[in-house]
């Protein structure tokens, strides 16, 4: 649902209800001549994350659990620019649920010890999955990046606290870990 306004030399559009892959998303779109100016907000709360998750990744992940969202965004530019001009916060909670699919953490798991695999303690995320009690996820859009300030994962058998960026254009995901795996944890 959205009212959309003529303003001097654009179009003014007030979203007032709206999904994107399910998560509640309202805001303003200002189109003026060949700029456009956005600022939205997101939330979910206590969501299924499995079909979200799915489409916003292109179903590149898969996950199960509830979580919650809330993020705001703003850009300002051409079309091309607004990637870089993208400005904003987000924190992401995910809970009781197993991650099936997600290429990058099956390459984490893989690096962090092969001993620890052979002895079972690493989840096999192509067989069984990665089972979580909670991920928290914050942070801020900045510069065509997505900076992960805090990045927090607490699972069965393994634990990660880490923080980097994500380049939204590139899509490079630059992130430093740190990994409590199988019985040292408490």
């Amino acid at each position: 649902h959205a009212e959309i306004s003529r303003i001097n030399d654009g179009v003014n559009v007030e979203v007032g209800a709206s999904q994107l892959c399910g998560i509640n998303s309202v805001g303003t779109l200002r189109i003026t001549g060949d700029e456009l100016a956005l600022d939205f907000q997101l939330t979910a709360e206590n969501q299924d994350i499995a079909p979200r998750y799915a489409c916003l990744t292109q179903d590149r992940i898969q996950m199960t659990g509830r979580f919650d969202l809330t993020a705001q965004i703003k850009a300002h530019g051409r079309l091309e620019e607004l990637l870089n001009s993208a400005h904003g916060h987000f924190e992401f909670t995910a809970r009781k649920g197993r991650i099936t699919k997600a290429k990058k953490l099956s390459r984490i798991l893989e690096v962090l010890n092969v001993t620890e695999i052979v002895k079972g303690n690493l989840p096999d995320l192509k067989s069984k999955g990665f089972n979580y009690r909670t991920i928290n996820v914050q942070g801020k859009f900045a510069d065509g990046l997505m900076v992960f300030t805090k990045l927090n994962m607490v699972g069965k058998t393994l634990d990660l606290v880490g923080q980097g960026t994500l380049d939204l254009g590139k899509k490079e995901l630059d992130v430093e870990l740190l990994a409590l795996v199988g019985l040292l944890k408490a």
